[in-house]
C-alpha cells in the first residue's frame, strides 16, 4: 500500500529530474561551446589566414585541430628517429675528438683509446629496438679508431646488466 507521503515522494524526484536533465544538457552544451571557442582562438594563430575571413562552425575547428595536432605530431617525429638522430650526432662528435685526438702530439694511442672507449661507454641507451648499445658501441669505436682492423676494446669488457 502506497502512502500519500511516498508518492509525494516519488513525484518529488520525477519533478527533480525532469528539471535537473535540462538543467545539465544545458551546461554541457556550455561547457561543449566554450571548449570550442578557446581552440578556435588558438588556432587563429596557426591558421590566421583561412580562419578571419568566415566563420567557423563546430565541424571546421575540431577539423582544424586534428590537422593542426597531426602536422605537430610529424614535425616532432618519432621517438626511433629521435634515437637515430641523437646517435647520429654523438657519432659526428666522437669522430671530430679522434679528429683531435690524432692532430694533438701531446696525446699518445693509449690516451687517445682511453678517452674513445669512455665516450663509447656514455652514450646512453636508446629505449625500444631503435639500436643496441653494446653493438652500436663496438661499432662507433672501430669507426673511431683508424686501425678498423684491430680493435682495442672487446666487445666483452663493456658493462651488461644483465
Amino acid at each position: 500500500m502506497v502512502t500519500g507521503s511516498e508518492s509525494t515522494d516519488k513525484s518529488e524526484r520525477c519533478s527533480f529530474r525532469k528539471v535537473s536533465k535540462p538543467l545539465m544538457e544545458k551546461k554541457r552544451r556550455a561547457r561543449i561551446n566554450d571548449s570550442l571557442e578557446q581552440l578556435k582562438n588558438l588556432l587563429e594563430n596557426n591558421f590566421s589566414h583561412s580562419i578571419r575571413k568566415r566563420k567557423l562552425e563546430k565541424a571546421d575547428i575540431l577539423e582544424l585541430t586534428v590537422k593542426y595536432l597531426k602536422s605537430l605530431q610529424n614535425s616532432q617525429g618519432t621517438p626511433v628517429s629521435k634515437g637515430y638522430e641523437y646517435q647520429a650526432g654523438f657519432r659526428s662528435c666522437l669522430n671530430g675528438v679522434n679528429q683531435y685526438l690524432l692532430r694533438t702530439e701531446e696525446a699518445n694511442e693509449t690516451l687517445r683509446l682511453r678517452m674513445l672507449n669512455h665516450l663509447v661507454k656514455t652514450l646512453p641507451a636508446v629505449t625500444g629496438s631503435s639500436f643496441s648499445t653494446l653493438d652500436s658501441n663496438a661499432r662507433l669505436l672501430s669507426e673511431a679508431n683508424p686501425f678498423h682492423g684491430e680493435p682495442s676494446i672487446k666487445p666483452g669488457h663493456f658493462w651488461r646488466p644483465w
